[in-house]
């Protein structure tokens, strides 16, 4: 899916590392710190057009959640 694969560039990008994040596993679990995760929604907030809640930060834990956030976002 395309757009797993450009969030998990963004992820790489933001964090350095070279491999391919699970889109199923929490975030925190993949050795991501709060500031990677902040860092992670603001570039994603830039590339996608869009602003994500504030509650987004506790509920958005996986790249799959994050995913299906923004297609239904973009939907509206």
């Amino acid at each position: 899916m395309k757009d797993i694969k450009e969030i998990n560039k963004i992820l790489k990008d933001i964090t350095n590392k070279t491999t391919n994040f699970n889109p199923k596993k929490n975030l925190f679990e993949q050795n991501l710190d709060s500031l990677d995760v902040i860092s992670f929604f603001l570039a994603l907030e830039e590339k996608f057009d869009l602003k994500f809640k504030s509650d987004a930060y506790d509920k958005l834990t996986t790249i799959n959640d994050i995913l299906n956030y923004i297609k239904k976002t973009k939907k509206r």
